[in-house]
């Protein structure tokens, strides 16, 4: 991981990322050095969250399809807002 340590993602305004996972779970974090950056984060319940990434990814597939019924049951869904300076 030492060649992973520092690099940016510099995007502009309107910039929408899917869903994944960074760096395998290794350390990640993000610090906006300008604008805002709203962080969305989702977490499938324990009860239903499939061992495998390819099943995971199918389960947020269905969580982000329009015509599913949303299911408290199943995930949790929340947003963060970054702002200059902040760090998650």
């Amino acid at each position: 991981m030492w060649r992973g340590q520092g690099w940016d993602i510099i995007t502009h305004g309107g910039f929408l990322t899917y869903f994944h996972h960074d760096a395998s779970g290794a350390v990640t974090f993000v610090t906006p050095w300008s604008g805002e950056k709203i962080w969305g984060i989702v977490k499938v319940k324990e009860k239903y969250s499939p061992d495998n990434r390819a099943d995971l990814f199918e389960e947020f597939d269905d969580i982000l399809d329009e015509s599913s019924t949303p299911s408290e049951e199943r995930f949790v869904m929340g947003t963060v807002l970054l702002e200059e300076g902040d760090m998650l």
